[in-house]
């Protein structure tokens, strides 16, 4: 429940701080005394053309949306990101798995984090020292 956008608690913390400095005898008139003037003040007319006004303002981009159709299109960039990162999810669940097979001397623990360094033992050349052929690995 929102009064003049306050919070329950507020309204319960201001009525408590009311009660202290009105003590209890002139609680209850200033009780009535604001009452009539909220009553006032939210049937006044000029107050509904406020809450009306506010309320169309705060639809104003959500109509601009559905009339230019760019709804439909932030839905399909909406469901494309959604699967993408569920593609991303398996990829980086496959990446942990490969990572959790290799052997322990292969995890380096030198460099930055998550470096990996392939033992020798493991490739055999190819005549050029910056290419290493994948079909020749050693058993």
């Amino acid at each position: 429940m929102q009064i003049f956008n306050l919070g329950i608690g507020e309204v319960l913390f201001i009525l408590l701080i009311a009660v202290i400095v009105l003590g209890p005898e002139r609680i209850v008139a200033s009780s009535r005394r604001a009452g009539r003037w909220i009553r006032a003040v939210t049937s006044n007319r000029v107050w509904r053309d406020i809450l009306t006004t506010t309320r169309e303002l705060r639809e104003i981009p959500n109509q601009l949306l559905e009339e230019t159709g760019l709804n439909m299109e932030m839905e399909g960039i909406r469901s494309g990101l959604s699967t993408f990162n569920g593609e991303i999810a398996v990829e980086l669940e496959d990446a942990r798995s490969d990572l959790s097979s290799l052997p322990a001397e292969a995890i380096s623990t030198e460099g930055p984090p998550g470096s990996i360094e392939i033992p020798d033992s493991a490739l055999v050349s190819t005549g050029n020292p910056f290419r290493w052929s994948e079909s020749r690995k050693l058993p």
